[in-house]
């Protein structure tokens, strides 16, 4: 996700000692840098808004307690985002293009971010993972409603949670043992630094697939499948319930408490496919066109810009989820808090910048004013003194 010095790069045809011809990026690297800037700013801003929601999240979960499966589920979720997002806004904010790395520190606050990617790769797919468990608990609570209770009980539903996140750990652990810090002598300050280096890319490369592309492509066709039945059933089972005469108020609430609850679930898998569709999609590519990776003189940056998509996708689909649990006016509530908090840090960036350029062109004017009045006074006094000496010289000869 970084961007390459370079837009050409010069290859050579076998046998070919005079000749040589260069091969240009298909996304010009100053093209690609200002879609990465722009990419990286969204995920800062995004990843900022989904910690304080998930936190928000957390709190109310917690708050109602852990008596039913679905607030545990849904309290891991937030818990799973909330890492995931802790991730992103590190990964986007050491490596945004107006980020200052200081060259005395002892390392780059950009290996740094890669030694903590080994983490930050294997937490989405804990995500994936409890998006999954979510659906699936939900599609037996249509398809066996009288059974549910007994196959998705709290106890199974965080068995499954830390299954799944042992073998998160399981898979992802080989990453730390495929890379090393080492202590590197730069040619340019001549300081040494600690630097990051890959020592297995074979070991790195399959504890990435196993940990991050496999989970999002397994949960991703279970999630879809599973979403398009949960439509299905629920406008049906809104159409029977609509059919039926009230048989009074408690049952009436149990329905609509069920029904907010399916919704609910829809919704989050929606987010879910949209967050995870880049991913797989750059997956399915690959394996069509294996050209397509980063190291291609032709495709480089496209695939690193398809990679950011990725980014921002993941990290709007780990910030939006507090949507989904409010109510329509509180929804409109939160949107116009969030617009006018963006519109006051928008209008007191401006103001500061109005306020700096007005400081900036006041003392201009006013260092240019004293030049002028210094410059005037000097002549006179060259033109007096000039003067005075004439003067003399002229008294002197008479």
């Amino acid at each position: 996700m970084g961007v390459e010095e370079t837009t050409e790069i010069r290859t050579q045809t076998p046998g070919d000692t005079t000749a040589a011809q260069w091969v240009s990026q298909l996304l010009p690297d100053a093209e690609y840098l200002t879609l990465f800037l722009c990419l990286y700013s969204a995920c800062v801003v995004l990843s900022t808004f989904g910690l304080v929601s998930n936190t928000v999240n957390m709190l109310v979960f917690y708050k109602t307690g852990f008596s039913s499966t679905s607030t545990i589920s849904l309290f891991s979720l937030a818990v799973a985002d909330w890492l995931v997002l802790v991730s992103v806004f590190i990964t986007t904010v050491v490596n945004h293009p107006w980020f200052p790395d200081d060259d005395q520190m002892i390392i780059s606050m950009k290996d740094v971010s890669l030694v903590l990617s080994v983490v930050g790769l294997n937490v989405p797919g804990m995500g994936a993972w409890i998006t999954a468990i979510i659906n699936v608990e939900r599609l037996c609570c249509i398809a066996f409603p009288m059974k549910v209770k007994r196959i998705f009980t709290r106890q199974t539903i965080t068995s499954l949670i830390v299954a799944a996140a042992l073998y998160q750990l399981a898979s992802g652990l080989p990453q730390s043992f495929g890379i090393r810090l080492e202590w590197t002598t730069s040619t340019l300050t001549n300081r040494t630094r600690l630097v990051y280096q890959l020592t297995s890319t074979k070991m790195v490369f399959t504890s990435l697939v196993a940990s991050y592309t496999l989970p999002f492509t397994i949960c991703f066709i279970i999630v879809s499948l599973g979403t398009i039945f949960l439509i299905r059933q629920f406008k049906e089972s809104r159409k029977f319930q609509n059919s039926l005469p009230a048989h009074g108020q408690h049952s009436d609430k149990l329905s609509a408490k069920e029904m907010r609850l399916v919704r609910s679930v829809i919704f989050i898998c929606i987010i879910f496919i949209i967050g995870a569709t880049p991913i797989v999609l750059g997956v399915l590519i690959q394996l069509v066109y294996p050209p397509m990776h980063v190291s291609n003189p032709y495709l480089g940056n496209v695939h690193r810009l398809w990679l950011d998509i990725g980014f921002l996708f993941q990290a709007f689909s780990c910030s939006v989820n507090i949507f989904v649990y409010l109510s329509s006016v509180e929804v409109v509530v939160l949107v116009v808090v969030v617009v006018v908090l963006v519109v006051t840090v928008l209008v007191v960036v401006v103001v500061v910048v109005v306020v700096v350029v007005v400081v900036v062109v006041v003392v201009v004017v006013v260092v240019v004013v004293v030049t002028v009045i210094v410059v005037v006074v000097v002549v006179i006094v060259v033109v007096v003194v000039v003067v005075v000496v004439v003067v003399v010289v002229v008294k002197v000869e008479v």
